[in-house]
Order: C-alpha cells, then structure tokens, then sequence
C-alpha cells in the first residue's frame, strides 16, 4: 500500500484501496488530493477533462474533492463545468456513490452544500441503496444531514428494506442525526420490512439510550411490535439493557403485551438472566405467574432452565407459584433438575415445590397396576395429551447424571419409585442404562427397589447389562436384583 494514497477518495476509512498507480497519470485529480489550488485552477487553465476518471474509472476529480473535504477545488471545479454526478465506482467492494453520498458520509457539510448548489441530485442512491441524507445520518454527521434537509432531501426515502434516515440514526446511536431528523418531522415509527423493528426498538437494541429518549419524548409508538409481536420493553429485557428498560417504563409502556406465540418481557428477562430488567417489569405491575409459548410455559420455568438463580429468588420472593405445571407435565423444579442447576433446585424445593407433581404420581400409581397385567391402555388416562412424556425432577437428574440435584431431591423426599416416560422407567432404571454409579449407589442407599420392572417387564440389572454398564449391574446384583424371565427387550 502506497503512502501517498491514504486520502483515497474510495478508500474505506481513509484507507486506500487502490493500486499505486491509479491515479498517478491524472494531475487533475492529483491536484485535488493535495488540496493544491494554485495547481487545479493551472490545470483547469491548461484545459484538463473535468470529468476525467482514474485509470480504472473509480471516481473523478469531483469525487475526490468531495470525499477528502477539499471545498475550494470542488468550487473551481463546479464553477468550471464539472459533471456533480460521476460516481466513484469500485465493484469488487460493492462501492458506486455519488459525489454527493460521498461528502455526506464522509462529514463535509460545505461540500455538500455546494454540490446541491450545482445541482446535485438529491436523493441519487449509492451503496447499499441509501440516499446522501441517509449516509449522513448512519455516519453521524448532523451538520450535513441539515444541509441535506434545507436543500430539500426527501427525509422519508427509505431503503429497499424499509430503512428510513430517522430508522438509520436509531439503530447506530448518531442522537444528534435523530434529533435533527425529528425536528424536521421524520416520521417515527415507520418499520423494516424485514424485521418490522421501528427506530425505537432499532435505538433499544442498540442500547442507545439517548436515541431511546428522544423518540420517547418525540412521541414514539410504545407499544409497537416486530413481525413476531416483540415491543420494544421486550427486547430491552431480551438484551439485558436495563436503562433502556427503565425509560420505557416512566414512560408508561405496558409490561402484559406478549409476542406472537404468547412469550412475555419478564419470560424474555429471566431468559437473557437480567434479575435488573426483571426486576423493573415486576415493579411495574407484571404478573408472575402468566402462563405463555408454545407449549406453555412460565418466567420462573425459563429462569430454571437457563439456570438463572437470581432470577429464579426474584420470581419465588415476589409470589411466583413453584408448583406449576406446564404442557406434558412439567414443572420449574423438572427442567432446572434435567439441565443439572442445583442452585435453582434447591431454590425451589425450599419454596415448598413439590418433588413430583400430581401428574407424574397419578401415572406412577397406573403404572404399578399397568406392570401386573400388562395392558397398556390402562396408561392412557394418566397420559398427557400433548408434550413430553411423563418426567418428574428425579428422572431427570438421574437420567443425566446431576449428582447435586439426585442429592439435593432425595434429602427433600423425591419418591424413588416415580415412573416416567410411556414405558414406566424409573430414576434407578434410568441411571443404571445410562452408567450413572454414582446415582444408581445414592439410589438404592435412599431405598430404591432394585427390582422395580417397566410396563413390559423389564428391570434394571437387564437393562444394565444390554447397555454394558458392568459396574451398575454389579452395584444392582449386589442390593439384591434379580433376574427376571419374562421381560421384553422392547422395553
């Protein structure tokens, strides 16, 4: 890369991206990078083609004197005949922009207004098909995105994906571009056509907070959604951006809205693991204990299963029930087992949640019948309709093998003998499948039966065995398993 090209009018970030001998033949286009009147207006005098590109047809001496800020040769050169409209062209960095983009984006105010005194297009789209006025207010250039508006820039001309200027200043935090733009009546809650995200939740992504706040007194839309029904006190919770939250909230925006499929701010908050933003949502009147998704589910069920232990204290000290059961029968204290967060089990159990709920019981008492006469339609009324299979906490932990929260189960009173899954498994069966020696040792010292079968007849030492777990089967065989001679290996 050659030192003397730094300025590049196409350079990215004053980079230069060209060859070193792009613009070497040019002394038009030499001159204005210097900034050398004196030698332009010799040039000029001499007869030079004002419209003459580089080399490689990238930009002519327009472009250059209005990328680099160079106000005095841009001057001479429009004032002697100069094309305003010759593009920089660079394609293999997706780069074609009007001299006028070009000064916007970059911050020259003076060159802008001179461009648009000489007839510059206005509203000519560059890359990305944004217009001068929006380069400006992605670039955060306040003073051209005003020279922009008083030469009569179209403020609403929107991207091909529904980007407005004002949309462009929100979702990069340029408040002084917001500001100008709102002042000058940009409206507020246009939205993308792709997302459907409006500049508030743009600013709110961002965790832009002064953008948040200008558009807040600007009188933005509160309750407005994406194409999936999140508001903007949605994804301020999703995101953990607690001072955008807040804001939100003084300004009265509602904390009941769901999204599409029913999901709520607190669910989003306890998700993201911001006790901060779940906090401010239930200060605002939140109701704990909704129930929304698909399968349903609870804020204190999400703070669970990521394993958020604050948020889980949060919810469980502001009334949050922790017996609630959600689609197919599980709870809080089942999911936050299966994922192995002892913490948040034992959180729970020592909010009174139940060991098993009234659903995993129900099947285990179908079960012991079922496990006699063998007839499977015995089952059916215990079943849930829709969802997983019948689980319960223990299960879980065993089957995964969480040795804290087996442990933290058992001291609560966890029932050894819970059936699970359509076949009836129990948390002894399970673990001795899966090699847990540990768990199947903490078992059967609780009291497990050793020979608990499966609706179909199988027990743990057989299943042990099929899946060659030799230390589980010894540890089986030494409480006193037994092997069966009717079991089915379908089991």
């Amino acid at each position: 890369m050659h030192t003397s090209m730094q300025s590049c009018a196409f350079s990215c970030k004053s980079v230069c991206v060209c060859p070193a001998f792009c613009c070497a033949e040019l002394p038009l286009i030499e001159a204005v990078k210097a900034g050398d009147l004196k030698r332009l207006q010799l040039e000029l005098t001499a007869g030079a083609d004002l419209n003459a590109t580089d080399p490689h047809g990238r930009g002519s001496a327009v472009s250059y004197a209005a990328s680099l800020g160079r106000e005095e040769c841009l001057q001479a050169l429009l004032e002697a005949g100069a094309d305003p409209e010759v593009r920089t062209e660079v394609p293999f960095l997706n780069i074609s922009m009007t001299p006028l983009y070009a000064a916007a984006a970059q911050g020259h105010p003076g060159c802008v207004r001179l461009l648009l005194q000489h007839g510059a297009a206005h509203d000519t789209r560059s890359q990305g098909d944004g217009t001068p006025l929006l380069g400006a207010a992605m670039e955060g250039h306040r003073k051209c995105v005003e020279a922009l508006l008083e030469g009569g820039c179209d403020i609403e001309l929107a991207t091909s994906y529904g980007q407005t200027p004002l949309m462009c200043a929100a979702q990069y935090g340029r408040a002084e571009c917001l500001r100008a733009l709102v002042k000058a009546g940009a409206q507020l809650d246009c939205h993308m056509t792709v997302s459907g995200d409006n500049a508030l939740i743009s600013a709110v992504k961002g965790d832009f907070l002064e953008c948040v706040e200008i558009l807040i007194s600007a009188g933005a839309n509160l309750e407005g959604g994406t194409d999936n029904g999140s508001t903007a006190v949605m994804v301020a919770a999703a995101r953990g951006h607690t001072a955008c939250l807040k804001a939100l909230l003084r300004a009265g925006a509602r904390v009941d809205q769901t999204t599409n499929l029913g999901v709520t701010a607190a669910m989003f908050a306890c998700h993201a693991g911001s006790v901060e933003c779940l906090e401010a949502i239930l200060d605002a009147g939140a109701d704990p204990n909704s129930v929304g998704g698909d399968p349903s589910f609870t804020a204190l069920y999400v703070a669970a299963a990521e394993g958020h232990l604050d948020c889980v204290k949060l919810l469980l000290a502001r009334g949050t029930n922790p017996a609630a059961v959600m689609d197919g029968g599980e709870t809080a204290l089942t999911i936050a087992a299966k994922q192995g967060h002892e913490g948040c089990v034992r959180a729970l159990l020592e909010a009174g949640a139940p060991t098993e709920s009234l659903q995993s019981l129900l099947f285990s008492v179908a079960a012991e019948g079922a496990r006699e006469n063998r007839p499977r339609n015995a089952l059916i009324g215990a079943m849930p309709r829709n969802g997983p299979s019948p689980t319960a906490a223990l299960f879980e932990a065993a089957a995964a093998g969480h040795v804290g929260c087996v442990q933290a189960l058992l001291q609560a009173g966890a029932v050894t003998e819970v059936a699970c899954t359509p076949f009836a498994v129990t948390p002894l069966t399970i673990a001795g499948m899966m090699g847990h020696t540990q768990i199947v040792r903490m078992l059967l010292e609780a009291g497990a039966d050793p020979n608990a079968k499966t609706i179909n007849g199988g027990t743990a030492i057989r299943h042990a065995r099929n899946s060659g777990q030799t230390e589980c089967e010894r540890l089986l065989r030494e409480a006193g398993a037994l092997e069966s001679d009717d079991e089915d290996d379908s089991s």
